[in-house]
């Protein structure tokens, strides 16, 4: 499963995942920046709307599941 986190360096919820990431660093995870343009790209290819927002992606690259905000992300390391 790949794990891909669209964030926005201006975003204070961004930070709250980094600072938690810096802590608990999280194997096999690609940081992509909402702002440049592979993250902006591939912000639009998955449709979305929030930073953060991490996807896990099956092999094929299809959503397989998605958490939004540093709440549902965070609570999503601690629990994986």
């Amino acid at each position: 499963m790949k794990k891909v986190l669209i964030e926005s360096k201006t975003c204070r919820k961004c930070k709250e995942v980094e600072k938690y990431l810096d802590q608990h660093p999280v194997p096999d995870i690609t940081i992509l920046n909402a702002s440049e343009d592979e993250g902006r790209d591939f912000a639009i290819q998955y449709k979305v709307k929030a930073a953060p927002t991490l996807l896990l992606l099956d092999e094929d690259g299809s959503e397989v599941e998605r958490y939004v905000s540093d709440g549902e992300i965070i609570n999503y390391f601690e629990e994986h």
